[in-house]
C-alpha cells in the first residue's frame, strides 16, 4: 500500500497551492511530521536558522515567502537544496514570491538552514521534516492554484490510498 504526502501552501489573500505527492517507504508506516522551525529575515541579503533532523529516511521542506525573485541558494548543513517550485505575483503596490525547496534524507542533527538572497528584502521562512517517505521518488506529483479572493476554496485529488495532506500558511 502506498501513502502519499500532499503539500499545499496558500498565501494570505493571494493563494498558491503547491501539491506534492510522495509515497511512504514501507507499508504500514505513516508519513509523519517530525520537526519544524521558522525564521523572519529583516532586510538582510542572507540569513540562517537552526533546524533539527532526528533520524534518517526523511525529507526536509523549506518554504520562503518574500517580495520578489531574490533567492539565490538554499542549503542545509552546507548541502544545496533542490527548488521544487516557485511562484510570483507582481503588482505596483506589492510583490509576493513563494519558494519551496527540499532535501532528501538530510543529515541528522541540529544544523543551519542557509538562505542567500541577491537583494536586501524581508523574507519569512519555515522548515518541516517528514519521516517515512519514499526517498527514491520523494515528489511524484505537483499542482498549483492561484486566487486573489478573500474567501476561496480548491479541491485536491489524492493519488494514493492512505495519503496525507499538508497545508502551510
Amino acid at each position: 500500500m502506498r501513502r502519499t504526502l500532499l503539500f499545499i501552501m496558500p498565501i494570505f489573500l493571494l493563494a498558491w497551492f503547491f501539491v506534492f505527492g510522495t509515497s511512504a517507504r514501507a507499508a504500514g508506516e505513516p508519513i509523519a511530521a517530525v520537526n519544524t522551525s521558522n525564521y523572519y529575515n529583516d532586510w538582510k541579503s542572507g540569513f540562517s536558522w537552526p533546524h533539527t533532523v532526528s533520524g534518517g529516511n526523511q525529507i526536509l521542506f523549506v518554504i520562503l515567502h518574500g517580495d520578489g525573485d531574490y533567492v539565490g541558494q538554499v542549503s542545509y548543513n552546507g548541502q544545496p537544496m533542490t527548488l521544487a517550485v516557485k511562484r510570483f505575483y507582481y503588482a505596483s503596490y506589492n510583490n509576493v514570491a513563494v519558494f519551496v525547496y527540499y532535501l532528501v534524507n538530510p543529515p541528522a542533527g541540529a544544523h543551519n538552514i542557509q538562505v542567500n538572497l541577491s537583494y536586501f528584502v524581508p523574507f519569512a521562512a519555515s522548515a518541516i521534516t517528514f519521516a517515512n517517505v519514499d526517498l527514491a521518488n520523494p515528489i511524484n506529483s505537483a499542482a498549483t492554484f492561484l486566487d486573489t479572493a478573500a474567501n476561496m476554496s480548491h479541491g485536491a485529488a489524492v493519488a494514493y490510498p492512505n495519503s496525507m495532506l499538508f497545508d502551510a500558511v
